[in-house]
């Protein structure tokens, strides 16, 4: 899917179909990039190309932009094949990739293939193992990951939410997915993540930087009816995280300029941290759970919010505007 934005998405059809030795229409592919970048195809378009010697079809839906979420669900709703492969605009893909997920997913006969360092494990996991080990322990992105159509048929990415979309979506997978041993785990380097300087996370705070703390909210909400299935650490680890989401925001707020502060938005965020805080900290082995450095800071925040974003933008060396 291409969503229309300006960040290069319109350039993948162009970057992996030349992976593919004797493809017949490169002066095409680049009159077609050319047009997908440049916002003047028809919403809804297709761009298309096989290569006979191969049987390898690759197909572009060039659609209006309405965000990444937006996009993702629509490109599951027209997949045709049997696996469906995320990739992010600025990522790319080494020769390889798909055979290694592939390999792994015949040996262990799996629904998902993730590649990650968080899961050393040459046995497949259960939906509820995954929700621990990987998706609470950071592996909580859809790309580099090998899903089988069939098993996320009818999941959906939340499409009102800028941050913590991936992981919701793979939360509902693994709950879909239980007690069944599906997932797999792999490490590989053939997937190349670059670091998008322009990504939701890099941007000074907006109203929408809240989805920090609203996707883990909504992922308590889907793990509390399953207390008896699942592990009490999963319930401490998720509390840690919501704290620690709530501060991310809190010092993300104390790097606007201070008249910013005071903004009645703002200021109901601050609150909605520190809500957020009180009610994670009651979770029983949450607060000792959390890193030395990250209990002071939410002790400070709580007992002096102002003097908190205060000394948290002196130490960011960040220079008030006149």
């Amino acid at each position: 899917m291409d969503d229309g934005s300006t960040d290069g998405s319109a350039e993948i059809l162009d970057s992996y179909w030349k992976t593919y030795e004797g493809n017949p229409g490169e002066k095409d592919l680049e009159e077609n990039r050319e047009r997908g970048n440049s916002g003047e195809e028809d919403p809804g378009e297709n761009s298309e190309r096989e290569d006979p010697a191969t049987r390898i079809r690759v197909v572009v839906r060039h659609e209006q932009n309405h965000g990444v979420s937006h996009a993702r669900n629509r490109g599951m709703d027209l997949a045709e094949g049997e696996w469906i492969t995320f990739v992010d605009a600025d990522d790319h893909l080494e020769e390889g990739f798909f055979e290694e997920l592939l390999q792994a997913q015949e040996r262990l006969d799996v629904a998902l293939v993730s590649c990650t360092e968080r899961i050393l494990s040459n046995h497949s996991l259960t939906g509820y193992e995954y929700l621990e080990y990987g998706i609470f322990n950071e592996d909580s992105h859809v790309w580099g990951k090998l899903f089988r159509r069939g098993e996320i048929e009818g999941l959906r990415f939340d499409e009102d939410l800028r941050i913590g979309e991936d992981m919701l979506f793979l939360l509902d997978f693994a709950l879909r997915i239980g007690l069944k041993h599906e997932v797999a785990c792999v490490q590989s380097d053939k997937y190349v993540y670059l670091d998008n300087p322009k990504g939701a996370m890099k941007q000074r705070f907006c109203a929408s930087y809240r989805d920090q703390i609203v996707c883990w909210q909504r992922a308590q909400e889907r793990i509390d009816p399953l207390q008896t299935a699942l592990s009490h650490y999963l319930y401490t680890r998720l509390a840690i995280i919501r704290m620690m989401a709530a501060m991310l925001v809190a010092s993300k707020i104390a790097l606007l300029p201070k008249k910013e502060w005071e903004m009645p938005e703002v200021k109901r965020v601050l609150a909605d941290c520190k809500s957020e805080i009180r009610v994670c900290r009651r979770v029983n082995g949450a607060f000792i759970g959390l890193e030395k450095g990250y209990q002071l800071k939410v002790i400070f925040f709580l007992l002096h919010p102002r003097k908190y974003l205060e000394c948290y933008k002196r130490y960011k060396k960040v220079r008030e505007e006149e």
